[in-house]
């Protein structure tokens, strides 16, 4: 599947390595590994990727797994994106890395714009846990498409709300998506594996 099918916001992005903390790397793979062996991040037959996680750098910049990797068994530099600014108004990212930011990237943004303590990001795609958390998780509308502004802001209003720097939120207009964010990164994992 094409990246411009399913990347929707504008990016103004600069195609080169980056060199980010091996550690960081480390913590994304560990937690990517877990996640992947229950089938919440991975790739579909047809090649597109479902799932990514994001770690906060300084301020609002964060890394993230690139597009098109969610097949990968692990991952390298090249597989990560720098994300230096996310305007949500605009639907517009400045990112940088060997591939384009993940196509989550505005929903990731929303959660470390709207709490300054929140360190960690994880989106997974699970049916089953989407389908019985549907009513007892906070949930972004169902008219908000993944990927959209809508859905970025839905989520912002969420974290807003929210008195702590962790939770869970279902994806209304994204069927199957589930995301977890919280001030640490084994913090965000274990919110999903509770599940």
């Amino acid at each position: 599947m094409p990246l411009e099918s399913y990347v929707k916001f504008r990016a103004e992005w600069q195609r080169s390595p980056i060199s980010p903390d091996p550690r960081d790397l480390q913590i994304i793979n560990r937690i990517r590994s877990s996640l992947k062996k229950r089938g919440m991040i991975g790739a579909l037959a047809d090649g597109c990727g479902y799932g990514n996680i994001s770690l906060r750098l300084l301020d609002n910049t964060f890394l993230i797994t690139a597009s098109a990797t969610g097949h990968l068994k692990m991952l390298d530099m090249s597989a990560l994106a720098l994300v230096e600014s996310a305007d949500i108004a605009k639907n517009s990212i400045v990112c940088r890395g060997l591939r384009i930011a993940s196509s989550e990237s505005l929903s990731h943004a929303a959660c470390y714009q709207s709490n300054p303590f929140i360190s960690t990001v994880i989106h997974i795609h699970h049916a089953e846990l989407w389908k019985r958390y549907y009513s007892e998780l906070p949930c972004t509308e169902v008219s908000a498409a993944y990927g959209t502004v809508e859905m970025a802001k839905n989520i912002a209003e969420i974290v807003c709300r929210n008195t702590l720097p962790r939770g869970r939120i279902l994806m209304g207009g994204h069927p199957d998506g589930l995301l977890s964010y919280a001030d640490e990164p084994d913090t965000a994992l274990n919110l999903l594996l509770e599940l």
